[in-house]
């Protein structure tokens, strides 16, 4: 039975704070390079099955020069004959420095702040995937992370993300949790969260490639 999470907040408020600043600098400064700004990715495990890839067009990412973090955001929604999908991601890659920030340079970290929601209303499937940053004894969890930026020009780049969240679960589309939740990643408001609605989903992964990503902070 799945246990009250309010620590979840704490995880993920710090990230969805930062969120909503990042994007509005980001679509004053570079707005027509959204244009071709793509994520094609794919779902990997859980027990709920999401077949097919996910191709977002709102993407971004930020390198802090003090602390040597990059913080990669890919969000979107897709519409189709067979329904709509959104997806939202926010992970963060340590130790970057200007001799790692070159293409082909194989970046990993264990994050214990990286967020997945994936909604998913298509025909009789209408879920939506969360990853937890916390375990049922709301011990910490870690995330495998590998990040492989393939082209860098000016502050653009191609590349290859995988994220393993070790825990997930799955939430009906109209569950006010997920409603509470994307409120907390996307505005920062601070709400109590109690998942009691959701269903163990087990270990996923989240494979993107991603192209003409904006990043800023970039080293010289």
């Amino acid at each position: 039975m799945l246990k009250k999470l309010i620590s979840i907040i704490i995880c993920l408020f710090f990230l969805s704070s930062q969120f909503s600043i990042k994007v509005i600098a980001h679509n004053k400064s570079s707005e027509p390079r959204l244009k071709n700004n793509i994520a094609v990715c794919r779902l990997i495990g859980g027990n709920e099955r999401v077949l097919r890839t996910f191709r977002v067009t709102n993407n971004f990412a930020e390198l802090d020069g003090l602390d040597g973090t990059l913080d990669v955001e890919l969000q979107g929604e897709a519409s189709s004959g067979r329904g709509s999908r959104s997806l939202f991601s926010s992970v963060e890659v340590g130790g970057v420095t200007a001799d790692s920030f070159k293409p082909n340079k194989l970046l990993k970290n264990n994050a214990t702040e990286a967020n997945l929601i994936i909604e998913v209303d298509e025909g009789e499937q209408r879920v939506a995937i969360v990853a937890l940053n916390r375990d049922e004894n709301n011990d910490i969890l870690v995330s495998p992370v590998q990040l492989k930026l393939t082209k860098i020009k000016d502050d653009i780049v191609n590349g290859i993300t995988v994220v393993t969240f070790p825990r997930s679960i799955t939430l009906p589309l109209d569950s006010p949790n997920l409603t509470t939740l994307k409120n907390i990643l996307e505005n920062g408001q601070d709400s109590e969260l109690n998942i009691d609605d959701g269903t163990e989903n087990g270990e996923i992964t989240l494979k993107c490639n991603f192209q003409n990503l904006p990043v800023e902070g970039i080293p010289d």
